[in-house]
């Protein structure tokens, strides 16, 4: 819920996208359920707090593949929506 009142209320404000109203939730909505995620994955899976910060820096690889996905024809981008940050991407790029 904090996630996405917080994408809600910084993305109009920064003008960084040009999206209609409707855009707006739809894309917080999309993006809302990788933060618990992330943290419910870190629990598990982190023995401890060194473990912890290695896992998250190594997360951040999941923020490539809709980057390269980007330059490619729509047919060479489907292998990336295992991806879960394809997704809310793909939903930034089509509206």
């Amino acid at each position: 819920l904090a996630a996405t009142l917080t994408t809600l209320l910084v993305m109009p404000i920064t003008g960084l996208f040009d999206l209609p109203w409707w855009g707006y939730p739809l894309l917080a909505l999309s993006v809302a359920p990788m933060a618990p995620l992330a943290a419910l994955a870190l629990a598990a899976l982190a023995q401890n707090k060194v473990q912890g910060l290695a896992l998250m820096k190594a997360a951040g690889i999941v923020l490539v593949p809709p980057l390269i996905a980007y330059f490619l024809p729509p047919a060479w981008q489907l292998p990336f929506a295992v991806v879960p940050t394809w997704w809310p991407a793909q939903a930034l790029w089509h509206l």
